[in-house]
């Protein structure tokens, strides 16, 4: 049954288990990575790394804790997926797009981190590379689980189609968060480092929207 119809009913299959636990443990290490990072600016971190004893037992924890929590909310949306069958495509759309999110967060915080450039044009390029890295992760996720449109013969289409309407999110996406860090600037004593994935944060509520809507209906359509 084609997973990217409105009217089809939501089907549970083993394959959605093993993406999900494997989307829920590559998030739990980069959200750790960028946690890691943003520890001089997070008034919090003294206290959340005392609870665990050390920055490893934290990883650990997260590791173990996020995919089965990704697991709980994706068959909780399927559960929902019975009578709104776009809920579970929805959880799946939004599984991968907080995946593409830390791929983009992370890509930025590396090139930040190894050149100590985090704002300008240079910063521009940062966040291009780390945009087209999460888009690549999204064109493999999305077309072969959330919208389940793996071998129908139509791949070049699919991808120059992905990739138009990728370009036009790239716009968003890289537009928004130069904004918030050029323009904006840091605020409430957040550093630049920190300010740079902020401005990443802000972009992606921006391109998400759009994402959804232009793959469901014009590049993965049944």
């Amino acid at each position: 049954m084609d997973g990217s119809s409105p009217a089809a009913k939501a089907v549970w299959k083993k394959s959605d288990s093993a993406a999900i636990l494997i989307i829920g443990e590559l998030v739990a290490w980069l959200a750790f990575a960028i946690l890691q990072n943003a520890k001089n600016d997070l008034f919090f971190y003294p206290n959340l790394l005392a609870t665990f004893g050390s920055a490893l037992n934290m990883g650990l924890f997260l590791a173990g804790l996020v995919p089965l929590a990704a697991l709980a909310c994706l068959y909780a949306a399927y559960f929902l997926g019975q009578k709104f069958p776009v809920v579970f495509q929805a959880a799946k759309f939004v599984s991968v797009g907080i995946l593409n999110t830390l791929i983009d967060w992370g890509v930025l915080t590396l090139q930040v981190l190894f050149t100590g450039v985090n704002a300008g044009m240079w910063y521009g390029l940062f966040k291009s590379v780390s945009f087209l890295a999460a888009v690549s992760n999204s064109f493999i996720w999305n077309k072969c689980w959330t919208f389940k449109k793996h071998n129908t013969g139509k791949t070049k289409q699919e991808l120059s189609q992905f990739f138009l309407v990728s370009f036009i999110g790239f716009f968003i996406n890289v537009g928004v968060a130069s904004f918030v860090v050029n323009v904006i600037g840091p605020q409430a004593g957040i550093s630049y480092n920190l300010w740079a994935t902020v401005g990443g944060a802000v972009a992606t509520v921006f391109s998400m929207v759009w994402d959804f809507v232009a793959y469901k209906f014009i590049v993965f359509k049944k």
